[in-house]
């Protein structure tokens, strides 16, 4: 789960500007936006329907997960420090929205399922899958080489630095943890339309800086997963879950909630869909 997107981009093209009204970041634009392809945006809500959504969201996430969520972030810290800055922050919000997934639909209560992140970077989307839920096993797929390597390097901090103490410990990470076993931590070469991930339980994507072309081939691939699987994308939804994006018959995953979290490189909308059929 990593934001590539260009920091200074000389021109912006059309994807570039619906995704300005997507987070309101236009001059002006104050409301929540949930749907901006491919025409005009539609405003979903006011300040006041945004502190509603918040307030529920945050409903489902008492103080004790709170201080859990903490202590599960010190050992994040631990495993990427040399890889990221902004300690963190990512591991925060989607370990929110996951417990949010889990408390209110009442799934992920036992071990097991696989956890995939596509276009996983160095590995961060991975680590959190690891450390917020006992998962068999957290899979990164990642293009581009150099983030590869990085993430290669990652799994064996992680294996140093946690499953191994793990495997020893018998006092705070296992309070803190619960594990009867360690997710394993996988990381792969490739692209993402091309590998198999259609034996996901649980998929992040870092999507911000997806075009809507390339959105609409992960909707196409994503269609392979099980009914009941979850997906969490970033500022752009699954057009397979938009009915004014896609024709209804083949709709096959629904939003349940759009959300925005801090990540490191500012706030981004966490989208958070299930698969219907």
């Amino acid at each position: 789960m990593e934001n590539n997107c260009p920091t200074n981009p000389q021109e912006e093209d059309s994807d570039q500007a619906q995704d300005k009204y997507f987070d309101g970041s236009l001059d002006g634009c104050q409301d929540q936006i949930i749907m901006t392809y491919p025409t005009k945006p539609i405003i979903y809500s006011t300040e006041d329907k945004m502190k509603q959504i918040e307030d529920e969201f945050n409903g489902f996430i008492n103080q004790d997960d709170l201080a859990n969520i903490s202590q599960r972030n010190t050992y994040f810290n631990v495993v990427s420090r040399e890889f990221t800055c902004e300690l963190g922050k990512e591991f925060e919000a989607v370990m929110q929205v996951f417990l949010y997934i889990k408390k209110k639909y009442n799934v992920f209560n036992q071990p097991g399922g696989k956890f995939y992140d596509i276009g996983s970077g160095t590995g961060k989307g991975v680590l959190t899958g690891c450390l917020m839920h006992e998962f068999d096993k957290c899979v990164g797929i990642e293009l581009l080489e150099n983030l590869h390597k990085a993430s290669q390097q990652m799994k064996e901090v992680y294996e140093t630095e946690f499953k191994s103490k793990y495997s020893n410990d018998r006092g705070e990470l296992r309070q803190i943890f619960n594990y009867e076993k360690v997710p394993e931590f996988e990381t792969h070469q490739g692209d993402i339309l091309e590998y198999d991930w259609s034996d996901a339980d649980f998929v992040i994507a870092n999507s911000t800086c997806f075009e809507m072309t390339f959105m609409n081939k992960i909707s196409q691939k994503a269609s392979s997963l099980k009914v009941g699987s979850w997906m969490i994308t970033l500022t752009k939804k699954l057009p397979s879950s938009d009915p004014l994006m896609t024709l209804e018959d083949r709709i096959d995953w629904e939003c349940l909630l759009s959300i925005k979290r801090i990540m490191s490189w500012g706030y981004a909308t966490v989208h958070i869909h299930r698969k219907i059929k």
